[in-house]
């Protein structure tokens, strides 16, 4: 699949910087993004892994942390109680 790193950091989300700052409800948080993109906004620096299944099929992650925003588009995603994410691009 594909992913990405967005400096967005919790200061910039604040200021409405974050492609998702204004739908998400918390900086922060881990999402799975539902529905359509917004083309318009679509990055243009995803990282392709080996596997290049076409993205319509996969589910699209955002992962919020202090100094930066993790995006994938995986077929799944699992967070373990040490707090380890497992992430099937």
């Amino acid at each position: 699949m594909c992913y990405r790193l967005d400096l967005t950091n919790d200061e910039g989300w604040y200021r409405g910087e974050g492609r998702y700052a204004r739908a998400a409800p918390a900086w922060g948080e881990f999402y799975e993004v539902k529905g359509e993109s917004d083309v318009e906004s679509e990055p243009t620096d995803w990282i392709l892994t080996g596997s290049r299944t076409d993205r319509s099929v996969a589910r699209h992650f955002l992962f919020y942390f202090r100094d930066e925003t993790f995006e994938c588009f995986a077929s799944s995603c699992q967070l373990d109680r040490t707090g380890r994410a497992a992430i099937d691009l």
